[in-house]
């Protein structure tokens, strides 16, 4: 266990990890702007979910910034990842439910 105000070491490897991962997401990110999308839209239960995520976000990160308490902001930020995560194939099991 780590006392306060005691360093955490992060292996190069997490820190290479991220890195690609923020490179990847912006890169999709990159494509989604500049690709043509014909009559396409983004549904408003995507926007409303994007929306509550961001601000979660948001206000979480303006309660852990004082307080430093980083380690809660990663946690927190690992739940939104794995929630996002379960949102996204929940399409993907309905198609198989449904197929089946």
């Amino acid at each position: 266990m780590y006392r306060l105000m005691q360093m955490i070491p992060v292996a190069a490897n997490d820190v290479a990890f991220s890195l690609h991962a923020v490179a990847l997401t912006s890169f999709t990110l990159y494509q989604v702007f500049i690709y043509e999308r014909g009559n396409q839209k983004v549904s408003k239960v995507c926007i409303s979910i994007s929306a509550v995520v961001w601000s979660a976000a948001i206000v979480c990160l303006i309660v852990a910034w004082p307080k430093s308490n980083w380690l809660w902001l990663i946690d927190v930020f690992n739940s939104i990842q794995v929630a996002m995560t379960t949102v996204k194939y929940i399409p993907q099991v309905l198609l198989l439910v449904i197929i089946t």
